[in-house]
């Protein structure tokens, strides 16, 4: 399945199309809170989650297999920016 993945390229049809990607954010631990500056310091993990055409396939063609796991380095990822205003 991965021989022909190119992770590098955006996994739509065709490239006007756009990728709908559900983020989600768990947070895990505040830190720090300064009221007076009105900062906050916390630990989370941010999860997010799109469908790529690519890594789709028939279970009953692979043993029944229908998840598995791959290291994100394998795969398209969204560029993620995060910034404060």
């Amino acid at each position: 399945m991965l021989l022909r993945y190119n992770r590098l390229v955006r996994p739509v049809a065709d490239p006007n199309d756009t990728i709908h990607i559900e983020f989600k954010l768990k947070l895990s631990q505040i830190v720090d809170v300064h009221a007076k500056d009105q900062t906050l310091t916390a630990n989370g993990w941010l999860i997010h989650h799109w469908y790529d055409y690519r890594l789709s396939w028939n279970p009953e063609e692979y043993g029944g297999v229908r998840h598995f796991h791959l290291p994100g380095e394998m795969i398209w990822l969204p560029d993620i920016i995060l910034y404060n205003k």
